[in-house]
């Protein structure tokens, strides 16, 4: 079914079918409205799909249900940009929602949704079930990393480090010298079984305002953790208005860096040698995440580094505009962060208009670069120094990071030039 304007329903059944506003270049393209009369029923079998701008599901007891084929094959999908709950709203059985983080707009409660446990939730473009119809295939899936559905073994070790580094910029490249933020994670340790520790730094702050720094934990269920350990607000707590449990490590990282100086001294910490000692002593702020879980299996799939999604804040929320979020590459922002940036600028997160650059996926730019990046290795990377671009610095950087930053592709990080800090 081709819908080009606003499709509303009450009781809907698709087998094998689709509703899309119809192709445009080979893409098919999401019916600008849909939604539904009072105490609807949509029904969606054996890989079956709704591609809308917006879905509003009114008042009433709303029931939205994928049936029949394999638990892991031919997955029915709702796929919007934005999906409004306004009351009961019941997600059931073989069915994918894919939506942007801040999907849940509830016009009473948050409470008027309820998910079944066998319903999966992602972001937009996110999951990885392809929908094929009668029409064609509709949603291809998203074959690359990081998949949240289905987490690897751990891929970390005593030996490693994982340094990451931030431009915060976005959507524009700025200076591009990687260093407004660098935080390391130094060790993940499971003890009794079921007891994740995460222990990190907070290295380097090269940003000019005030920055914070988050961790949203995907695969993990908030309700079934006991949070403890060491932040810059003190012990830490799982952010409210989120759907995925992010913890905030620090809301002003220069203070957290160097807590003598006043608020609103943004002086460059640990990115320009000749600022001082004041400015370029120790290493830098210390923090330390303990995740207590009910099982051994769910600290588990905590551990796995892909699961964690290191972010930086760059602008505080301001009335009705959510905060400015910039996380690595494919990672979507948190329900608190803004997609009024998407394709502006150099990004490629959503159509760039102003470049004439197709999508490319969240927070990669319109020539495939990163405003975030994530480096493995035995010791903390070398970070540039203050305004030193990191194509300059590190000539190999560009290639790296345009083939999807593959760890066996990481011995670029040893061809750079001088222009890489060294504590004076």
């Amino acid at each position: 079914m081709i819908v080009k304007n606003n499709f509303t329903f009450r009781k809907v059944t698709l087998d094998h079918g689709s509703i899309t506003a119809g192709q445009q270049a080979e893409t098919w393209m999401p019916t600008p409205t849909v939604s539904n009369e009072n105490d609807a029923k949509f029904t969606l079998l054996n890989g079956s799909i709704i591609k809308a701008g917006t879905l509003t599901i009114k008042p009433g007891s709303n029931y939205f249900i994928g049936g029949n084929a394999g638990a892991n094959t031919d997955k029915s999908m709702i796929k919007a940009n934005l999906i409004k709950y306004n009351w009961h709203t019941y997600l059931q059985g073989n069915l994918v929602i894919e939506a942007t983080p801040d999907y849940i707009q509830a016009g009473n409660s948050i409470d008027c949704l309820h998910v079944d446990d066998k319903v999966i939730q992602t972001g937009f473009d996110e999951s990885k079930y392809e929908v094929e119809t009668c029409g064609g295939i509709i949603n291809e899936g998203n074959s690359g990393d990081p998949d949240p559905e289905n987490p690897s073994k751990p891929d970390t070790g005593d030996n490693i480090i994982y340094t990451y580094a931030f431009e915060d910029q976005w959507p524009a490249y700025g200076d591009f010298d990687m260093n407004d933020i660098v935080i390391s994670i130094n060790k993940m340790t499971i003890t009794n079984e079921k007891q994740l520790t995460i222990q990190g730094n907070v290295r380097a702050v090269g940003s000019s305002r005030k920055t914070g720094i988050g961790i949203q934990f995907l695969n993990v269920n908030s309700n079934e953790v006991i949070l403890s350990g060491k932040v810059q607000s003190g012990i830490p707590t799982f952010e409210n208005g989120q759907n995925n449990p992010v913890v905030i490590l620090s809301t002003h990282a220069h203070k957290y860096c160097n807590a003598s100086i006043t608020d609103d001294d943004y002086t460059f910490y640990c990115t320009d040698p000749t600022a001082g000692g004041t400015y370029n002593s120790g290493d830098g702020a210390e923090f330390e995440i303990t995740l207590t879980f009910s099982t051994a299996e769910a600290a588990t799939k905590a551990m796995n580094i892909k699961n964690m999604d290191i972010f930086i804040i760059s602008k505080e929320a301001q009335g009705n505009i959510k905060r400015t979020e910039i996380h690595l590459p494919n990672y979507a922002p948190t329900s608190l962060g803004t997609t009024a940036l998407f394709g502006m600028s150099n990004d490629a997160s959503a159509y760039n208009k102003m470049l004439n650059a197709n999508q490319k996926g969240y927070y990669i730019s319109t020539e495939g670069l990163a405003w975030g990046i994530c480096i493995p290795s035995t010791k903390v990377w070398k970070w540039p120094k203050e305004r030193k671009i990191i194509t300059d610095v590190y000539p190999d950087f560009k290639n790296w990071v345009i083939s999807g930053g593959e760890t066996e592709n990481i011995n670029w990080i040893s061809n750079h030039n001088n222009d890489i800090f060294i504590k004076p």
